[in-house]
């Protein structure tokens, strides 16, 4: 009986192998461009700034935080030697009060980009960089009760008060600046 498993698991075997991919998946390298980005200037357009951004001190400590993080990601992307000048305007910003939060509310940052040379010579076009940070959504009752918005409120007012909502919200659009950065 031992004899006549074997020819079967073999076979089983086989067909598994044959099913997973011996090969990963390609990726492409970053192009190298002819510059490399030096330093960042971050504007915000009147009107951009929505919820929690709406205060000057909360925006401002924000945007400084941000053209940190920015000009330092940006200067480990490889480039080439003309210095470079990442032009940043922030068109949309929106950071949620915890209680808009909990009805699954997005924070975002939606900005127009564009690189320039020490002359002002346009290297790379305008182009929009965007990141959403959207709240999870709890939605579980108990007889009725909509204790799921409870628990959002208490994870979203938690957030806020740390800071994490917006320390998110701020690493995940210069994750994406940088991104685009390499394309």
């Amino acid at each position: 009986m031992t004899v006549m498993r074997m020819p079967f698991l073999f076979g089983v075997l086989m067909f598994l192998t044959a099913c997973v991919s011996g090969s990963e998946p390609v990726t492409q390298p970053a192009v190298v461009k002819a510059y490399t980005v030096r330093t960042v200037q971050v504007s915000v357009a009147k009107d951009a700034a929505k919820g929690r951004f709406e205060d000057q001190a909360v925006r401002d400590a924000a945007i400084a935080a941000l053209k940190a993080d920015l000009k330092a990601k940006a200067a480990m992307v490889p480039g080439g030697a003309t210095s470079a000048t990442a032009q940043v305007t922030i068109v949309s910003m929106k950071l949620k009060e915890a209680g808009a939060r909990s009805f699954g509310g997005a924070n975002e940052i939606v900005a127009n980009v564009r690189i320039v040379d020490s002359r002002g010579r346009v290297l790379r076009e305008i182009d929009q960089v965007r990141y959403w940070d959207q709240a999870k959504r709890n939605e579980s009752t108990f007889n009725g009760l909509p204790i799921g918005l409870l628990i959002n409120m208490g994870r979203n007012a938690s957030d806020a008060k740390s800071g994490e909502d917006l320390n998110k919200l701020l690493g995940g659009f210069s994750d994406a600046f940088v991104a685009w950065l390499k394309n």
